[in-house]
């Protein structure tokens, strides 16, 4: 069976078939922010801090101990779906005591629309075993 279309006709099912793949994967995308806005509104404020609007969210943190040095590994996603985020995040560094031993400058990032962003911060005091990060996406 061949069906045989007018050049009008393949225009009209390439432009359908195009709004329908374009409108799964923006619904999945939302989906997507939804579930790291609920994560970052449950994460330990001792952890993540946000200053203002969460317009950056944290996807993933690991930490890694590197002999007497803390390392973190953070993963930042932008909260909308097409423009660029601009933002500023700084890091607490605390010991066992829970005393703040270090923090770091504010550092300037942007997150792409619909893309992660890692960085890689280590302490550079010994003994650190904890931490807190702090984002701003107001005044960058």
């Amino acid at each position: 069976l061949t069906i045989m279309l007018s050049p009008s006709e393949t225009v009209v099912l390439a432009l359908v078939t195009s709004f329908v793949l374009f409108g799964c994967a923006n619904q999945n995308a939302q989906m997507q922010r939804s579930s790291y806005y609920e994560s970052n509104k449950n994460l330990d404020v001792n952890k993540v801090s946000f200053v203002d609007d969460m317009d950056v969210l944290v996807s993933n943190i690991k930490t890694i101990k590197e002999g007497e040095f803390l390392k973190l590994m953070v993963e930042f996603v932008n909260a909308d779906n097409g423009s660029n985020e601009d933002f500023v995040y700084q890091i607490e560094w605390y010991d066992d005591n829970g005393i703040l031993k270090e923090t770091t400058s504010w550092k300037y990032k942007r997150v792409v629309g619909n893309q992660k962003l890692k960085i890689v911060e280590m302490s550079t005091v010994m003994n650190i075993v904890d931490y807190k990060i702090i984002i701003s996406t107001k005044n960058k």
